[in-house]
């Protein structure tokens, strides 16, 4: 009888397990996905720009071909990655940044600030890049100027992000629901202890913040 009984317990266990198993793998599964939906939505917009570039100024091409080759082998080598670091995520945000840019010539202004040493941080793909896109996206208006910038600070135990623009802000949180609400579904799978805000700025312009707590002592 003790037999038979231990014998139906290990198989409730083992059954029990398996379906926390599926449902781990499930979770993983639409995780990755969702990075996948956002990985041709760059390249297709990329590439739309570096066609309006072809017969306005060949070197300004020449320059933006190199930074979508180098974000594309980014892409490509980050495909099968559920984490990367910190440092390798703002040097994609840094390219397209560089790549917009390019595009927007004097219209638009950019300012990064970050520690000299990065904080040894892991962090979903396509975490900083979507947000800064964001900018591009709903910040114009009727404006023919744009200011983004944005800081990476390490704080005790932890890493602050803040992206600012000087946009015409946001009327509605919906227009931030597709871009932000992807990322926080990511980071919130990996991290438990990460904060989200947004606010638009007493003047103009939109403020993300990005804060990451408790975690490891950063470098």
């Amino acid at each position: 009888g003790n037999f038979n009984a231990m014998i139906k317990t290990i198989q409730a266990n083992e059954k029990e397990l398996n379906k926390k198993v599926n449902e781990k793998t499930n979770e993983v599964i639409r995780i990755k996905n969702m990075q996948f939906r956002m990985s041709p939505h760059y390249l297709y917009n990329s590439l739309n720009s570096i066609l309006a570039l072809i017969h306005k100024n060949s070197d300004k091409c020449e320059r933006a071909l190199i930074l979508l080759s180098n974000n594309y082998r980014f892409m490509t080598e980050i495909s099968n990655k559920d984490l990367i670091y910190l440092k390798e995520e703002w040097k994609f945000m840094e390219n397209y940044l560089e790549f917009e840019k390019i595009r927007y010539e004097k219209n638009v202004s950019i300012r990064l600030a970050r520690p000299s040493i990065f904080p040894t941080l892991l962090i979903p793909p396509y975490t900083l890049q979507p947000i800064v896109e964001n900018s591009f996206k709903h910040g114009w208006g009727e404006k023919d100027q744009l200011s983004i910038s944005v800081k990476c600070l390490s704080i005790k135990n932890g890493v602050k992000l803040t992206f600012i623009d000087d946009g015409v802000g946001i009327d509605s949180p919906l227009k931030l629901e597709r871009t932000m609400g992807n990322i926080i579904e990511r980071l919130r799978y990996y991290y438990k202890d990460v904060s989200y805000s947004f606010a638009n700025q007493e003047e103009k312009g939109l403020r993300i913040e990005l804060v990451f707590e408790n975690l490891k002592r950063t470098s």
